[in-house]
């Protein structure tokens, strides 16, 4: 059997079976393949919303990848460019770690492990594979799928000639006070300290509010439910420099600390907008009201 033939007979096996399984598999996994290239895993829920799924068969649908990846690099023509488990890169929200559906798939050492702290420590290799991996391109071409669309090539041109609001308005105010004096509404606890506004970064931005405590610090974004779409995506690639430049500061910081970003939003996110969000491992509140 040549090589096309053995792609073919993948595609088919896997894919193209006429099966729930088969048809959201391949609508997931050029999204893994997303996540890799911006090199952030994506959460079980975030994942079946994208593919239209309930949230528990998505462990079977990662399986189901991960036997396909698993075939392909066993073919000869593949052995020396062998997948990683792309499907690792699907995380519960909570613990930020797979589901013990993946052990099968990764080296006894990680299977070994059984605290969340281990299994965590273990799994970075994994994603680093997983991120530089070369050519999930061609591993898309030989099951004949294309590479996901966030949808807002549109919007990102339109985000990038608007160049923003001046000055500050008042419903953008009230909400950054808001979340300032409510760490709890990005996830914290209630007894954290209140947030700093318009922090100052090295690069001369200032984020809307900052939360520091016990070496980690939270940068949040604020948009106001007067912002319009480009000015949602906007948002989004805020969080993408906040979280750069603090993570460069911390890196030559004698107090490293650790980096999260969220964009807070004063009504919901737009669908579209959605998916770009999550490829790039911003976290996002939607409809938070003063």
């Amino acid at each position: 059997m040549t090589g096309v033939d053995s792609n073919l007979e993948l595609s088919r096996h896997f894919f193209d079976t006429g099966t729930i399984t088969g048809l959201q598999s391949r609508r997931a996994l050029p999204i893994l393949v997303r996540q890799a290239r911006t090199r952030h895993p994506i959460t079980y829920g975030d994942l079946a919303r994208e593919i239209e799924s309930h949230h528990r068969p998505i462990q079977r649908y990662a399986g189901h990848i991960g036997s396909a990846i698993r075939e392909l690099g066993a073919l000869d023509s593949w052995r020396n460019r062998r997948p990683p488990p792309i499907q690792v890169l699907i995380i519960n929200k909570r613990t930020g770690l797979p589901s013990k559906g993946v052990d099968s798939f990764l080296q006894p050492d990680f299977r070994s492990k059984e605290r969340a702290i281990g299994r965590g420590a273990a799994l970075a290799p994994y994603f680093e594979e997983i991120f530089a991996y070369p050519n999930w391109e061609e591993v898309m071409a030989v099951f004949s799928m294309k590479s996901a669309s966030t949808a807002v090539d549109e919007l990102n041109l339109i985000a990038a000639r608007g160049g923003g609001v001046g000055g500050e308005g008042l419903a953008h105010r009230a909400l950054k006070e808001h979340v300032a004096a409510n760490p709890n509404i990005v996830g914290l606890g209630k007894r954290h300290p209140l947030g700093k506004k318009e922090y100052a970064l090295a690069s001369g931005d200032a984020v809307d509010v900052v939360f520091e405590h016990n070496r980690h610090t939270t940068a949040v974004e604020v948009k106001s439910h007067t912002s319009n779409e480009a000015d949602i995506v906007r948002g989004i690639y805020q969080c993408i420099k906040y979280r750069a430049v603090l993570q460069a500061q911390s890196a030559v910081s004698q107090d490293h600390y650790s980096v999260e970003v969220a964009l807070v939003l004063g009504a919901a996110m737009p669908r579209c907008i959605r998916r770009l969000a999550v490829a790039h491992g911003v976290r996002f509140v939607e409809n938070v009201k003063p």
